[in-house]
């Protein structure tokens, strides 16, 4: 009787296991992303916008890669976390220009429009990631994603008279 038992229970956490794996890959289908931006130390200037962990990209786990064969894309989604970092000693900014067109952006009333042209949650609940323009003083900024769409945006780096033009795009 107790083999019976004991096959009966481990049937049963298997069928259990397999019933919550869907469950457990959906919620893992996007990761937060940390892109590090390399800095030209002799120019100033921003060269590159690369992730911080490309095991972790979520272009690559979409059914049509809408980064394919864009250099410094990167892919996120509603309420995940986009990072970039870059080293402390340079004061960076980001400015963000929607490629999707306004008609095709979500319309909140409770939003400012400013909000709007950007991917990124209200002001008061994310640090000032709400604005077109958002600056980093400590080589850091983290930012919550709020609306769907296509970003491309500048890093402009103090002392650089030319920006660098990545893009990030949020599917919901």
């Amino acid at each position: 009787m107790s083999n019976l038992l004991l096959v009966t229970r481990n049937s049963l956490m298997t069928l259990l296991a397999l019933l919550l794996l869907p469950l457990g890959m959906a919620s893992a289908k996007e990761n937060d992303q940390t892109m590090v931006i390399d800095i030209d130390p002799v120019t100033s200037c921003a060269i590159s916008v690369t992730l911080a962990d490309p095991e972790k990209n979520n272009c690559k786990k979409l059914d049509t890669n809408p980064c394919k064969n864009i250099k410094d894309c990167v892919c996120s989604a509603k309420d995940k976390k986009l990072k970039w970092v870059a080293d402390s000693k340079y004061k960076y900014t980001l400015n963000f220009h929607p490629v999707t067109s306004a008609s095709d952006m979500p319309v909140n009333p409770n939003d400012d429009f400013e909000t709007d042209l950007t991917p990124f949650k209200e002001k008061d609940k994310d640090k000032g990631c709400s604005a077109t323009i958002v600056s980093s003083t400590d080589g850091e900024i983290d930012c919550k994603v709020k609306n769907k769409g296509v970003w491309d945006y500048d890093v402009n780096v103090e002392g650089c008279a030319e920006g660098f033009d990545p893009r990030i795009v949020i599917n919901h």
